[in-house]
């Protein structure tokens, strides 16, 4: 380990070494372009070596859509004051540390209710949007519809960049679904999104499943509290997943 590092050091002295032999003076006279040209290949060697070392730095952006069930069973009593206003507080909290500790990062919120999904903002990093957008939230009949949530949300990452982590965060009151088809050949367009869930109710089969499919998270709070826990779990990247869980 130490002779690892003697001979970093020895490299890195060694760069600096007799800086003025590598000064090249271009057409004008001027030594101040090939400094710079110096300093640029340095800085791209620089990273492809990180970038080699650590391959997972590359996807530094992060694409999530926040999908929140506002169907009646939001209107449950047992977070208070219900569910759905406990949930809009924590996310408001949950955004600024989101876009505190992913600065280049964007977020999108879509809701799902009677059977539909509807977009009350799209992806943006401006933290004053999206809360705007939350507060908008009201509960409505029916029940939600992951199938529609899952379209919907591939629907706004189809445009984002290869670079970007694409992740869709579900928060799920109900304990039912109600989908316009077959739900597994939505999830079969899952191939490089990362879906995760937090239930207010219970583990439900479908949501489970769905999130071994693509790496992500599957949590049931307990309460307010424990909701809080399992949001800061997704202030981070979601787990690397491995090729052959694919």
């Amino acid at each position: 380990m130490y002779c690892d590092e003697e001979e970093n050091l020895r490299d890195w002295v060694k760069a600096y070494e007799r800086t003025w032999e590598s000064l090249q003076e271009d057409e004008r006279g001027s030594l101040k372009k090939s400094v710079q040209k110096a300093k640029g290949e340095k800085y791209r060697n620089s990273c492809r070596s990180i970038l080699k070392l650590h391959p997972t730095c590359i996807s530094m952006i992060r694409h999530i859509i926040i999908v929140i069930d506002s169907s009646i069973s939001m209107e449950k009593t047992d977070f208070r004051p219900t569910r759905l206003r406990v949930v809009i507080k924590l996310l408001e909290s949950f955004l600024s540390n989101f876009f505190d500790q992913n600065p280049i990062s964007q977020a999108g919120i879509v809701i799902t209710f009677d059977s539909s999904v509807k977009t009350i903002c799209s992806l943006t990093s401006q933290d004053t949007l999206l809360k705007e957008s939350l507060n908008q939230i009201k509960t409505s009949e029916g029940t939600p519809s992951l199938q529609n949530s899952i379209e919907k949300s591939l629907k706004i990452l189809e445009h984002s960049p290869a670079s970007a982590s694409k992740e869709i965060l579900i928060i799920y009151g109900s304990t039912s679904t109600c989908d316009p088809g077959d739900i597994y050949e939505s999830f079969n367009k899952l191939n490089d999104v990362c879906v995760s869930v937090i239930s207010l109710s219970c583990e439900m089969f479908i949501l489970k499943y769905v999130t071994d499919l693509t790496g992500g998270r599957h949590d049931v709070a307990i309460d307010e509290h424990h909701f809080r826990d399992c949001l800061s779990l997704h202030l981070s990247f979601p787990r690397q997943r491995e090729s052959d869980q694919r």
